[in-house]
């Protein structure tokens, strides 16, 4: 008998504080994503993009130009369709199962939600080969940045992948499409680490316009429309 009302205790206890901590981890992402970081912006003149489905953000870059050759890191036959005409290249960065077993959100199970905020997991980086430029809507934001500033981004992008013998490790046989692949990647996901908290960091540290911390897509499209 005392066995169980301690557990029934422990139960409610439980029940209290989880709506508490959710509650709590909501409040903040919305005050730390209403702090913009970097918002002054000087004029650039090579063209970018943000790219969600509503969750998870990509940053979509030209495959080539003067500052960066991104062939030298990922290469388009990695994807089933091997477009000659491959102009763009978008990238994410998300936990590996999330990525491999949850491709949409009637996926999602139980053990890969806990295993994707636990931290306790490996990471992948996801490119999307594009042969035209997106085209804006509600979930495409086109924005433009300096040679400086892309410098930067394209060296900490670069560097977030996992090299085996100074190559990077692509999963062969995984796709959602058949312009996409998947490469290892540097770094942990967790519940204050996701896909949108490693990309505002890439964009901040490169001098971009970020807020000081968000979880989510919004945020981030929000600023840059």
């Amino acid at each position: 008998m005392y066995f169980l009302t301690n557990l029934l205790k422990k139960i409610g206890k439980w029940l209290l504080i989880f709506p508490l901590f959710v509650f709590s981890y909501l409040l903040a992402a919305w005050i730390f994503a209403s702090l913009p970081v970097n918002q002054a912006q000087p004029k650039g003149d090579i063209t970018l993009f943000l790219v969600s489905n509503g969750v998870h953000t990509d940053v979509v870059m030209p495959l080539k130009n003067e500052i960066f050759d991104w062939t030298s890191v990922v290469n388009p036959t990695d994807a089933i369709t091997d477009d000659a005409n491959v102009a763009y290249v978008g990238l994410g960065w998300g936990e590996r199962n999330f990525y491999l077993y949850t491709p949409e959100w009637k996926d999602l199970s139980v053990s890969n939600a806990l295993g994707a905020l636990s931290g306790l997991n490996r990471t992948l980086i996801h490119i999307t080969y594009y042969a035209f430029e997106p085209k804006e809507d509600d979930y495409i934001v086109k924005f433009s940045v300096t040679s400086a500033q892309y410098q930067r981004l394209t060296k900490s992008l670069s560097e977030s992948f996992n090299q085996e013998n100074g190559k990077t490790i692509l999963l062969k046989g995984i796709h959602y499409q058949s312009n996409d692949a998947f490469y290892e990647a540097k770094g942990r996901y967790h519940l204050f680490n996701t896909c949108n908290t490693w990309l505002n960091n890439r964009l901040v540290e490169s001098g971009l316009k970020g807020v000081y911390w968000t979880p989510f897509s919004s945020p981030l499209l929000d600023l840059y429309r």
